[in-house]
């Protein structure tokens, strides 16, 4: 569980997880649904996808980078820092608005 939560939490970040077995890539609904990921992880493993998706401002409804849900406090830096370096390691910062990888 140790390195296995940050692996998927990565996969997440990049916008789905892998299924080795039937060589799939989910969104985290889909992994939970298809078992390939228990339920226990689906919250955690949401937040990731977060980064890809965007965050729901709270207070305005709109849509927030993962940067701009960091500052203002809906995800820790240590965690926003982690999911980025996935998304850097995968060819760059993705933004949520277009889906795009920005360099």
């Amino acid at each position: 569980p140790g390195v296995a939560l940050p692996l998927l939490e990565a996969q997440a970040a990049t916008g789905f997880v892998i299924d080795p077995v039937n060589d799939q890539k989910l969104c985290v609904d889909e992994a939970v649904r298809e078992g390939v990921i228990g339920p226990e992880l689906h919250e955690k493993l949401q937040h990731a996808e977060g980064a890809v998706m965007g965050y729901k401002d709270p207070f305005t409804g709109e849509k927030i980078s993962l940067f701009q849900a960091m500052k203002k406090g809906l995800i820790t830096d240590k965690q926003a820092i982690q999911l980025m370096q996935a998304q850097i390691a995968t060819g760059g910062i993705i933004d949520p608005h277009c889906g795009h990888y920005v360099p």
